[in-house]
């Protein structure tokens, strides 16, 4: 089990062995000329969920879900959705530095302050125990607070927002102004750890209450500054919680116990387990408790019950610190083997929403030859060191297979005369704290881990005549028999639990969800990994090295990415690997590199600082200047400051709900109000939005237009209803007779009239009109499209439905890989980057019409690099990734679209049969664009090889929901 006082002891001085000065597991890059100042990329996994233990919740006011994480990320999420609504990032580093253990929100939801293992405190800015204050709001960091001389772990506002309290592993917990951030006071109480703080009012006065390590729980007087009560436990104190008359405490005993404001103990509360993380309902009618150790179960208390336990929820499978309630009745808790996040009713149990990432835990590894074995499921019998493998991968070609064999090799424990055996000991006592070694079953030595190196010895074994044990917080030790270590293997960041040895290639897996390979032909004193891998839950995969390289499944690169540091007084940002991908894509690289052989000297002429500057620079920075609100109109105002952080800024673009409405270039006019500060200029835009809650978001580039900015969002409801049914508005764009006669076809235009036809006649019990606007042959050109978008833009309302058809010649041009339609006067053979129109020119003209819901049919050769998820650094990635819509195209980026079936287009006529066709409907008689696509998908390939022989494959990316209709019967 992953217990929590393993997590609870990483102080500064425990984190010896992954300080900053110890080589980093990750490649790091530092720039000095186009962009600021201590900028420096460090290449990280984003598995798009936490790949570290949660150690704390936040529910905001408007339902937003916060969580901080051991893998230095703050993700803001849609508790609606599961979806994620961005990231809030700071200065990481090696091992530890940069790990979250602590937020706090005040109460008018403007500061976030983080804690945790942060550097920047003491006058040489190498002690651990800054605090980073940001506007919550923008993701600006705004304050830095340099007291404590160790980790933090536990931070508090008052409920009126007037301080905050922070406690630290410096033994000390200090109290803060909520407004200027500056140091009041500092209680010198304990003895140990302090490891929770709160702040209560009553009578219109403070108190700190502190809780630590030294089994003591403080009442202090902020007023007097004088500790005016304590209690002492049996055990050490983590977690507090207040409700408006109670304290909860809780550490390292099976109970809870209960005071009242005066630290008077009332209630003591038994648990069968060890609870952790404990937090009251908004109401104060309940408590809810995480759990440190097994059962894994989250209870429920209900306070006026006498703190009678009224639930056990059972789904997490492992330790779970971070709890809290979305209202008074559906509770929060993150935590278990893969750090999910379960949103759950606390009467029924019942999992309204699971909010987790693509990867999970690696309890087991084993390889043999060219192939890894690994298992991501703990049967609790098979006590996680010899848990079952579920799937290998094959290192020449990575391919998946589901089936193993039972050739997979696992490291010994035996070797020869010698064996190995753990048993309970080291600092803290944990059961596997002390490794023996014996031989001919006599102790000639033992490993005796602490916070230094690893903690525990989870998973170990021979190699030749070495001992390898791998443990907590990414240790993988190699020891000699005498029980010296002679390597450090640095890579994982997370708990080491399986090693797999076959020859000299080692593996290992770990909580980070990650496969490290390891080359131990020659040892060295600090040794990186051969290869890192992570493959996802559906089976997609990344492969890189410690300098950066990679290979990758078809939307596998977007699981890593360059977490770019500005310095310890700036916010972090995140770049995904695909901007970089013609320096770092290099498959050839990757087998290199399992071969044995040195690849380093190939990133020596990598600068990832002219990466940047040939790219334009950092791309700009965009701060919110509207809060989150509840309007009663159709439209709002946002306010947005736009920075210039190096690359200058083009375009920028307004997006709702995932849909783009409305596209900015800095060669067209801005409205802009006034300049405000140096680089900065502030834009306001109106929005038009449908009734309901609604996402509003974000991104910019430089002027070069090939970085995009991710940035904060803002969560909107309005409260106007819609009394009437929404409108479809159909543009077809169709060729039949070419300028140029040898590109003339004989179908598009039939199939675009009959289309429109079609939803005409399905569209009537779903929509109040179904409008429709043709340009076809000579009329279909960029200029004529644009006045005609123009004219369409006008009439939809946001909660209308836009679909653009597209029948004639496309082609992905070789050159950038972009796609490219056909117009009218565009002769054979012509240059299309010239004379044709791309996907970048679409998504300019789709971004102006003002509603999520937007669908695009291609039939067209070639049409697949328009919908492609995996092609990179093009126009295509912010067309699809960013604007939400539904694109279904008629054929892969490389096949041919058969014209002539049925006198339609293959593509054309799968589409309209799935629109006659009453049993693609739906239970409730409507027809969704998810059905039209699994239906074409269906359908279409298999018309194409029995009819024409032909291989042709529709393309598909879907982007937010797309399950509303766009028919009914």
């Amino acid at each position: 089990m992953n217990l929590k006082p393993l997590l609870l002891t990483l102080t500064l001085l425990l984190l010896t062995a992954c300080s900053p000065n110890n080589p980093n597991p990750t490649k790091s890059f530092r720039h000095t000329s186009s962009t600021p100042k201590s900028t420096e990329a460090i290449l990280k996994l984003d598995t798009k969920g936490h790949t570290g233990l949660i150690k704390d919740i936040i529910v905001t006011k408007s339902g937003d879900i916060i969580s901080a994480s051991d893998d230095k990320t703050i993700r803001v999420w849609d508790s609606a959705t599961g979806k994620e609504k961005r990231k809030i990032l700071g200065q990481i580093g090696a091992g530890g530095e940069g790990m979250i253990y602590a937020m706090a929100l005040s109460p008018n939801e403007k500061f976030l302050a983080i804690g945790g293992f942060i550097l920047g405190s003491g006058k040489d800015g190498s002690r651990a125990g800054a605090i980073r204050i940001y506007n919550y709001q923008t993701g600006k960091l705004l304050k830095v607070l340099k007291s404590h001389t160790d980790i933090v772990n536990d931070l508090a506002f008052s409920s009126d927002g007037k301080y905050l309290i922070s406690g630290s592993s410096d033994r000390t917990a200090k109290i803060w102004s909520g407004k200027t951030f500056k140091l009041i006071a500092t209680i010198k109480f304990h003895t140990n750890y302090v490891y929770a703080v709160k702040i209560i009012k009553k009578a219109n006065r403070y108190f700190a209450i502190t809780a630590g390590y030294d089994n003591r729980i403080a009442l202090y007087n902020m007023q007097t500054k004088k500790v005016i009560k304590s209690d002492r436990k049996s055990y050490k104190l983590s977690d507090l919680a207040l409700s408006t008359n109670h304290i909860a405490v809780c550490g390292f005993g099976n109970e809870i116990q209960i005071y009242d404001y005066s630290l008077n103990p009332i209630k003591t509360i038994r648990s069968e387990t060890k609870p952790v993380g404990l937090a009251y309902s908004p109401n104060g009618e309940f408590l809810i408790a995480g759990v440190g150790d097994y059962p894994d179960n989250v209870n429920i208390y209900n306070v006026h019950r006498d703190y009678k336990k009224i639930q056990s929820f059972k789904k997490h499978k492992n330790l779970v610190q971070a709890v809290a309630f979305l209202n008074n009745f559906i509770a929060v808790s993150g935590g278990g083997n893969n750090s999910e996040i379960y949103i759950w009713d606390i009467a029924t149990g019942v999992v309204k929403r699971k909010i987790e990432g693509v990867g999970a835990r690696v309890w087991s590894t084993g390889v043999y030859k060219d192939s890894i074995a690994w298992g991501n499921i703990l049967d609790i019998k098979e006590k996680n060191k010899n848990a079952t493998f579920r799937k290998s991968i094959n290192l020449k070609n990575f391919s998946i297979r589901s089936s193993i064999n039972q050739n997979f090799k696992r490291i010994s424990t035996t070797n020869g005369a010698y064996s190995l055996i753990h048993r309970r000991g080291g600092n803290y006592g944990y059961s596997d704290g002390i490794l023996d070694i014996k031989k001919s079953g006599k102790t000639i030595t033992s490993i005796i881990r602490d916070g230094t190196n690893g903690l525990r010895h989870h998973c170990y074994g021979f190699y030749k005549n070495y001992i390898i044990s791998g443990g907590a917080n990414g240790h993988l030790k190699i020891y000699n028999l005498k029980g010296q270590e002679v390597a450090n293997l640095v890579g994982h960041t997370g708990e080491v639990w399986s090693i797999g040895l076959d020859g000299d290639r080692l593996v290992s897996g770990s909580d980070d969800q990650t496969i490290r390979i390891w080359n131990l032909s020659k040892l060295k004193r600090q040794m990186q990994p051969q290869l890192n891998l992570f493959i996802s839950k559906n089976n997609e995969w990344i492969a890189w090295t410690p300098e950066g390289f990679y290979n990758a499944s078809k939307g596998g690169e977007k699981y890593i990415g360059y977490h770019i540091n500005q310095g310890s007084n700036k916010e972090a940002r995140f770049l995904d690997i695909s901007r970089f991908r013609k320096q770092f894509y290099r498959p050839d690289l990757i087998t290199k590199a399992l071969n044995g052989e040195d690849i380093s000297h190939y990133a020596q002429a990598i600068d990832i600082d002219s990466i940047l500057r040939d790219g334009g620079g950092l791309p700009p920075k965009i701060e919110i200047l509207t809060d989150s609100t509840t309007i009663s109109s159709d439209t709002i105002e946002i306010g947005v400051n736009i920075c210039d952080m190096g690359g200058g800024f083009d375009n920028l673009n307004f997006y709702v709900d995932g849909k783009a409405v409305a596209y900015m270039s800095q060669t067209k006019a801005f409205r802009v109000k006034k300049e405000q500060v140096k680089n900065c200029t502030l834009i306001e835009q109106k929005i038009p939005l449908a009734g309901g809650k609604h996402t509003i978001g974000f991104d910019a580039t430089n002027k070069k237009g090939n970085i995009i900015s991710n940035t904060p969002t803002i969560s909107v409801v309005s409260t106007k209803r819609e009394v009437q049914k929404p409108n479809l508005h159909l543009l077809t764009l169709s060729i039949n007779d070419y300028s140029d006669d040898e590109l003339d076809l004989k179908f598009p235009n039939n199939d675009a009239k009959e289309l429109s036809s079609r939803l005409k006649t399905i569209g009537k019990p779903i929509f109040e009109h179904v409008y429709t606007y043709a340009l076809k042959d000579s009329q279909v050109t960029i200029k004529q499209i644009d006045t005609k978008v123009e004219e369409i833009a006008k009439r939809v309302k946001p909660n209308d439905v836009f679909v653009l058809y597209i029948s004639g010649h496309g082609i992905t041009n070789e050159s950038d890989g972009d796609y490219y339609f056909i117009p009218y006067d565009c002769p054979n053979g012509a240059d299309v980057t010239k004379k044709a129109i791309n996907q970048l020119a679409f998504k300019k003209i789709t971004s102006r019409i003002n509603t999520p819901k937007t669908v695009i049919l291609l039939d067209t050769c070639q049409s697949g690099s328009m919908a492609s998820q995996d092609l990179v650094n093009t126009s295509v990635n912010r067309f699809g990734g960013n604007t939400g819509v539904a694109i279904i195209a008629g054929a892969s980026s490389r096949e041919n679209a058969i014209d002539g079936y049925k006198k339609h287009g293959i593509f054309t006529y799968t589409v309209l049969d799935a629109m006659s066709n009453k049993k693609v409907y739906s239970f409730d008689n409507k027809l969704s664009i998810n059905e039209v696509a699994e239906y074409t998908k269906f359908l279409l390939p298999k018309i194409a090889k029995e009819k024409f022989h032909h291989e042709q494959n529709p393309t598909i990316y879907m982007n937010g929901d797309t399950s509303f209709a766009i028919g009914g019967i």
